[in-house]
């Protein structure tokens, strides 16, 4: 079992590149970065990986009840981000309230730090 602080390092490095994702989207524009059908659900893969990992890291990396709530609500968030941007992505959802999930995760994780 690899240290605490590899793992923090690892997700760290997952959360840089989705946020470069996310600055490359916006500089050339989402009509620009949507052109390859792979880029459109680059974004979704990643929070929903990102999500799905945090979930062995409830269970092994935790050390009292507290850090595994709040890593179990975390991993609940950004998969839940992940699902409603792939939702988007896809044509599936419509409403333009689910493109609130990722701001919504990232503001009650900053609340929680």
């Amino acid at each position: 079992m690899p240290p605490a602080e590899n793992v923090h390092w690892l997700f760290g490095t997952a959360i840089l590149f989705f946020g470069l994702c996310l600055l490359a989207r916006a500089i050339v524009g989402a009509p620009v970065w949507d052109r390859e059908p792979w880029r459109r659900y680059l974004l979704p893969a990643v929070l929903f990986g990102l999500g799905g990992a945090m979930w062995p890291v409830t269970v092994f990396f935790t050390n009292s009840a507290i850090h595994m709530i709040a890593h179990g609500v975390w991993a609940e968030l950004v998969m839940l981000a992940g699902i409603a941007q792939l939702g988007l992505a896809a044509g599936r959802l419509r409403s333009r309230w689910w493109s609130l999930t990722v701001p919504v995760a990232v503001a009650t994780s900053g609340a929680a730090f």
